[in-house]
C-alpha cells in the first residue's frame, strides 16, 4: 500500500486591482438529472487565476473583469461533464442556472488473488520540495497545491515500485485561523504541455473533502476505500475550499 504525507506553507499574497470594469455573474450549479444542487463544482476562465467554487446549495458568484468578455467560463464536477459557456452570452443573464450532465463511467474489471509474501507500504511526499508546485487561484476559489509524484527523484533514485495502492494522504495545517476550514483531495494523471508537466485527468473519480477545526497539525485523508491504483507519475493535489463565510471573512 502506499500512502502520502506532505508538509506545505501557503503564503497568499492578494492584489488589487485598479479601477478595471467588472461584471458579477451569479447563478446555481445543478445536476442532470435530478436537478440537485453540485457542491463545489469548479467555475474560472481557463488558463486565467479567474474562478470560484460552488457552495453547498450549488449556487456561485464570479466577478469577471472587461478584458475577460471574449473567454469563455468552464463549469466542471467530478463525475459530470464539463460545460464551456462564452461569457459573452452570460453578460445580459447574470442570474442563471447552469446544468451539468451525470457522466457515465465504464468500471474496469477487478480481479482477486491470493496475496504471497507481504504488502510492502511507503511514506513519501515533498520533504525537500522534489516537484512540487503552487497553483494560485483567486480569494473567490481558495488556493491549491499540486505536487507532482515521480517514481525517480532529481537525483536519479527510484522512489516508487509502480503499480501501487494510494492508500492515505495527509497535508500538514500550519496556523489556522478561520473557525474552520474544508480542503479537498484530488489525483491526477500527468498531462505534457509545450514541455511542461501539469495535471491532467482525474484519477480519483470522488470528491473527497475533509472539515476541520485544527488550528494546527496533520489532516489526513482516508482513500483506501476508492482502491485507487497508480501505475506510473501523477499528481496530489489539496485544495483550499472557500465559501461564502470564508469569503466574507477575508
Amino acid at each position: 500500500m502506499l500512502s502520502k504525507q506532505f508538509i506545505f506553507e501557503l503564503f497568499f499574497l492578494f492584489l488589487l486591482s485598479g479601477s478595471q470594469a467588472q461584471t458579477e455573474i451569479k447563478g446555481y450549479v445543478l445536476a442532470l438529472p435530478g436537478k440537485n444542487p453540485i457542491a463545489f463544482a469548479n467555475i474560472g476562465i481557463l488558463n486565467a487565476s479567474v474562478g470560484t467554487i460552488s457552495d453547498q446549495d450549488g449556487s456561485f458568484s464570479l466577478s469577471i473583469a472587461s478584458q475577460y468578455f471574449r473567454d469563455s467560463i468552464i463549469f466542471s464536477a467530478l463525475g459530470y461533464e464539463p460545460l464551456k459557456i462564452p461569457i459573452r452570452k452570460l453578460i445580459d443573464n447574470r442570474q442563471m442556472t447552469v446544468y451539468l450532465r451525470e457522466t457515465a463511467y465504464r468500471l474496469s474489471e477487478v480481479v482477486v488473488m491470493a496475496e504471497r509474501g507481504t504488502t510492502k507500504s511507503m511514506s513519501i511526499g515533498n520533504q525537500h520540495f522534489d516537484g512540487s508546485s503552487l497553483y494560485g487561484d483567486t480569494i473567490n476559489a481558495g488556493s491549491s497545491m499540486a505536487l507532482l509524484i515521480k517514481s525517480i527523484n532529481r537525483r536519479g533514485k527510484k522512489n516508487i515500485d509502480f503499480p501501487a495502492y494510494l492508500k492515505e494522504a495527509e497535508v500538514l495545517i500550519l496556523n489556522n485561523t478561520f473557525p474552520d476550514f474544508k480542503i479537498r483531495v484530488r489525483v491526477y494523471d500527468v498531462d505534457t504541455i509545450k514541455g511542461k508537466l501539469l495535471p491532467g485527468r482525474d484519477l480519483l473519480e470522488a470528491s473527497v473533502v475533509e472539515q476541520s477545526n485544527i488550528k494546527d497539525g496533520w489532516l489526513s485523508f482516508d482513500l483506501s476505500e476508492y482502491r485507487l491504483l497508480v501505475e506510473k507519475d501523477f499528481f496530489i493535489v489539496f485544495e483550499w475550499i472557500l465559501e461564502k463565510k470564508d469569503r466574507a471573512a477575508l
